[in-house]
């Protein structure tokens, strides 16, 4: 596999990233084209997943957040939210995970087999202006540019989080974003905590410094949730709509 340096720079102030692309020939695009489809037939997703799922946008999820709030600010009553945000996660999932997580979703071995093929002893050489690198393995991470990544990797994230899912609109997931939604703030700082050490189990790490938490209600309390310690952000804006800092307090 050859991979060429990208730019994905993500902020101003933090240094610019490198993520490589593999490059394909067009019949092996052809064939993952060919098994993306038929996967999508056979492996389903939660309904609180919105990324990469046909007839489904940031859009929905947003929708369903607001319906949230004011649901609840009509019977004035108080809505913990949190905004999780994985560090690097498409290029941190191992590859043993994606085999785990496919038959979890009952994907027949023989398709398991066919995406262990395109796995196979991966390596990757860097390309730039000095050169060409020596190859190095790769055992962690989604193919970028590949077609099959996408679903691959919303599989994986189904399975990890499972365990603390709740009803749509309490759960939200768009690909590698997750958002949890309670009415209680303690019992929000322990699903986060317990979301964080699941996913840890598995790789991959929680970006303590873009999660972020969020209350909505008739009295909003000082302070913020925290996660191994850090308090996260707390935001009183969502999605560009600020509401007096959240506060709906009916006099």
């Amino acid at each position: 596999m050859a991979s060429s340096p990208i730019n994905a720079q993500l902020h101003r102030e933090e240094k610019i990233l490198r993520r490589p692309i593999r490059l394909l020939c067009h019949a092996v695009k052809v064939f993952e084209r060919v098994l993306e489809a038929r996967l999508r037939k056979i492996g389903s997703v939660s309904l609180n997943q919105s990324g990469f799922v046909k007839d489904c946008s940031t859009i929905d999820a947003i929708h369903a957040v607001r319906i949230l709030l004011e649901k609840h600010r009509e019977k004035n009553r108080n809505v913990h939210l949190a905004f999780l945000d994985l560090e690097k996660a498409f290029d941190r999932v191992p590859h043993e995970l994606l085999w785990m997580c496919m038959r979890s979703h009952r994907v027949p071995e023989e398709y398991v087999r066919w995406t262990k093929l395109l796995y196979a002893k991966p390596v990757s050489v860097v390309q730039c202006a000095a050169g060409t690198s020596r190859p190095f393995p790769v055992q962690v991470g989604v193919h970028q540019g590949s077609s099959l990544s996408p679903l691959l990797f919303i599989l994986c994230m189904d399975t990890i989080t499972k365990e603390i899912q709740k009803q749509h609109p309490w759960t939200l997931l768009l690909a590698d974003d997750v958002m949890l939604a309670l009415e209680s703030r303690d019992y929000l700082q322990e699903q986060v905590q317990s979301c964080k050490d699941q996913l840890q189990q598995y790789g991959l790490l929680l970006n303590t410094s873009k999660t972020e938490y969020m209350e909505c209600g008739p009295g909003i309390e000082e302070g913020s949730i925290r996660v191994d310690g850090t308090e996260l952000n707390k935001l009183y804006k969502y999605c560009d709509r600020r509401d007096s800092k959240a506060n709906w307090n009916v006099n």
